[in-house]
């Protein structure tokens, strides 16, 4: 019986097979042979012969890899130990079954990019790798967005979406009516403003100060005037004329620009009790349909905080 040649392929394999075959038996020619000393003994020569080479570099290789492994695993576990939310003290949140979070008051920030949908009571959040902060204050909600984008949409189905270092408020401003807008005492047609009234000659607000330290009707103008010029001091202003003058003619301008100015600080609770109060008290008034659609408007609002 002839010896059957053992052969690292199979026969008929294909050309790559063949190659590989020629790859191992050139690497295995490549191996240098390891000297022995006979002289020892059988058992020696046995003994050496089947101890494992190692290598210095292989060992170092296989630690440095080891720790690595280590390395990326402890912090893969330390990341996903890592809260998605990170709630500042007194906020009302909770994450829904749905994996949705809802905020009802307070602050909420995520704590890396993430994919993620938030509601507040006045809009809904869609995080897209964003990091974010979302906050609910008396004004509404206000949303930050750090790195990615969030889209936020309202209830009225008005969607905006936020790119890293902007911010929003909402609900937004209602918009107000030109024709509520204050305008000039003069444009109204009061004597006392006009180029031959007494106050035709004030041109500063320390003059208006005086004039409206007075009585009467100039009283009444300067002091609509006077809250005109001092933006900061509006609504602390017309409260005042409307205190001191009931009743007075000047009261329909005066409540509504006290209405608008209520409106743009985002006071919508007291901006609506003027709105209600001037459609009962000035229905005569002309521009009593535009107080009623921004009422309308202040309702909505009210009912989303």
């Amino acid at each position: 019986m002839n010896a059957t040649t053992q052969r690292p392929w199979r026969e008929g394999a294909d050309e790559a097979q063949h190659h590989r075959a020629a790859e191992l038996i050139s690497r295995a020619h490549e191996i240098a042979p390891r000297p022995m000393d006979v002289g020892a003994g059988w058992d020696a020569v046995l003994k050496r012969a089947t101890k494992p080479r190692t290598s210095g570099r292989l060992l170092l290789f296989a630690g440095a890899l080891a720790m690595l492994v280590g390395v990326v695993g402890t912090a893969a576990v330390l990341r996903s130990r890592q809260p998605l939310v990170v709630a500042a003290r007194g906020a009302q949140w909770e994450k829904r079954e749905d994996g949705a979070v809802q905020l009802q008051a307070g602050r909420i920030q995520t704590a890396r990019a993430v994919s993620l949908r938030v509601e507040s009571p006045q809009v809904t959040m869609f995080a897209r790798d964003a990091r974010f902060a979302a906050e609910v204050i008396s004004e509404g909600t206000r949303v930050s967005v750090f790195e990615g984008s969030v889209m936020v949409r309202s209830g009225q189905g008005v969607e905006r979406t936020l790119g890293p270092g902007e911010s929003g408020l909402w609900p937004a401003t209602p918009v107000i009516p030109e024709a509520l807008t204050p305008s000039a005492p003069s444009s109204i047609g009061f004597p006392t403003a006009s180029p031959q009234g007494a106050l035709s000659n004030c041109s500063d607000t320390e003059c208006f100060e005086r004039s409206a330290a007075g009585e009467g009707v100039e009283a009444e103008v300067a002091l609509f005037e006077l809250a005109r010029r001092e933006p900061a001091r509006s609504i602390e202003l017309w409260r005042s004329s409307l205190t001191r003058f009931p009743g007075g003619v000047f009261e329909p301008e005066v409540r509504l620009s006290l209405l608008v100015a209520l409106t743009r600080e985002r006071k919508f609770g007291e901006a609506l009790e003027e709105a209600r109060r001037f459609e009962q008290e000035q229905g005569e008034d002309p521009r009593v349909e535009e107080v009623r659609a921004l009422r309308t408007q202040l309702e909505w609002l009210t009912t989303k905080r």
